[in-house]
């Protein structure tokens, strides 16, 4: 129980992605799977895989009364032991504990102190300590003999804590699902046609349906859905500042945290196409439609945090009509929030072989400068949306998308590009070509300032962008297309 308590919190942290110890095996098998296939010309040599860099383990045990946790952090990529963490706490202050853990853990890895932002863009270069830490006798024994960590058995009154912990936690996760339930309304406008949307390959337009969306936060219902948990007092001195409220501190605290870490998970809104059986058509988001990690912690104590998601929403949600043309007498349109976990956006480059290069620079690090920036530039430019339809013309719907780029630089400025593409889902090319479109004369090393550009007379690139997508929680119907 405290290891998913930690964990809970911990994902909270924007600085983080956590994985479960389930999860590893099937991301370890990604990653082989991509570097097996990284010989290919379509395929980006992915120098810098996608994956977990520390792992968390350790053990719980009791000693003097106290419950006590040992901790490393370990470096899953040099085998090193990054740093170790001892927290405790009397057996009665689980909670305690638990925040202490957290707290030590945001000071100690290297996100928490921010070393190196560039980590943020999926980049391996903070540095490592080049030899493992000095760890205590008992846990370097547990781990050389491989038995389990010492067990703690606990008191019957600390289960009962431990159950009214769970309880409490679990009525703040259920206020939380009916404020995006019910606490959140969404407006449709009149809906239009348009060729303009996109264009898919061979330039021929793409007929798409627009529906104008609006969401608007209804605070009164959230305050009602929040005074639940909350005494009345409390609830109107955490909204008395508006749109944001400063949580103070007292015998409260923790439950606040646990609220405003549930409140800023990241979720994104879907614009959903329903059958007249109600079964899911169809999905659309703008890339921009989705709630920010905001919690921010001033201290230990106080913590300053939004009630409701921001921004809110306006835009147009797009289908592809032969996306809705399945002979449905009804169509019907709904919104749905989805957690973020899942979704993620890559970009990685790479320089061609220099055998097909005029110039490479010499200094490896202007080199990776010159990679880096053009990764960031693409991230910055490239605003995918999210959508998916049930199979349609030979597509299936999948949790990723895939685009590759070749890129001509002559004196930092792009003069060719190149685009191959298996997908033929018209939202997502649409997007790849808004962002070649941009690409196309542009100069990614000019806009800093920097010299790099100058280095870069002749010069050639592979990118490659990925698109992860969490369809499995929009509930598609499972059945052939009717192509």
């Amino acid at each position: 129980m405290l290891t998913k308590m930690i964990m809970s919190d911990l994902s909270h942290w924007p600085h983080w992605r956590i994985i479960s110890r389930e999860a590893m095996s099937s991301i370890l098998r990604e990653q082989w799977l991509q570097y097996q296939s990284s010989h290919s010309d379509k395929q980006v040599q992915l120098g810098r895989l996608q994956g977990a860099r520390f792992m968390l383990q350790g053990g719980l045990f009791e000693e003097n009364a106290h419950v006590v946790v040992d901790l490393q952090i370990l470096d899953v990529e040099t085998g090193v032991v990054f740093d170790t963490v001892r927290c405790e706490s009397r057996i009665d202050e689980i909670s305690r504990l638990e925040r202490d853990l957290v707290r030590v853990l945001v000071e100690r890895l290297p996100q928490g102190k921010q070393r190196d932002h560039s980590v943020w863009n999926g980049e391996r270069s903070f540095s490592i300590p080049p030899t493992p830490l000095a760890l205590p006798p008992q846990i370097v024994e547990d781990i050389s003999s491989g038995d389990l960590p010492r067990q703690l058995i606990f008191p019957e009154e600390m289960k009962q804590l431990s159950q009214n912990y769970v309880h409490q936690r679990l009525r703040i996760s259920q206020a939380v699902h009916n404020i995006f339930e019910r606490g959140l309304r969404v407006e449709f406008g009149h809906s239009y046609q348009s060729s303009e949307f996109n264009k898919g390959e061979g330039n021929f337009p793409v007929t798409s349906l627009l529906i104008p969306v609006v969401l608007y936060a209804e605070e009164h219902r959230i305050r009602d859905f929040i005074g639940q948990i909350f005494s009345e007092k409390l609830v109107t001195e955490l909204f008395e500042s508006g749109e944001l409220g400063v949580v103070p501190s007292g015998p409260d605290i923790d439950d606040l945290r646990y609220l405003g870490g549930e409140m800023s998970r990241p979720r994104r809104l879907y614009v959903r196409a329903r059958s007249e059986q109600g079964g899911v058509v169809a999905v659309f988001s703008r890339w921009e439609w989705r709630t920010d990690r905001v919690v921010i912690f001033t201290n230990q104590m106080r913590m300053t945090m939004p009630w409701w998601p921001t921004p809110l929403f306006a835009g147009l949600a797009e289908f592809p009509m032969n996306w809705l043309d399945r002979n449905e007498a009804v169509l019907t349109f709904d919104t749905v929030f989805v957690d973020l976990n899942d979704e993620e956006r890559h970009v990685v480059a790479e320089w061609v072989s220099p055998l097909e290069v005029v110039e490479v620079p010499d200094n490896d690090k202007k080199g990776e400068r010159i990679i880096r920036q053009l990764e960031t530039w693409i991230q910055e430019h490239w605003v995918p949306s999210m959508a998916e339809a049930l199979p349609v013309d030979g597509y299936v719907p999948g949790n990723k998308q895939l685009a590759h780029l070749r890129l001509q630089v002559k004196k930092g400025v792009i003069t060719h590009l190149e685009r191959h593409m298996d997908s033929v889902d018209p939202i997502f090319i649409g997007g790849i070509q808004d962002l070649v479109d941009q690409l196309r004369g542009a100069c990614p090393w000019c806009e800093s300032g920097s010299e790099l550009s100058e280095i870069l007379k002749e010069a050639e690139f592979r990118v490659q962008c990925m698109l992860n997508k969490p369809i499995q929680q929009m509930g598609f119907q499972s059945y052939s297309s009717s192509s």
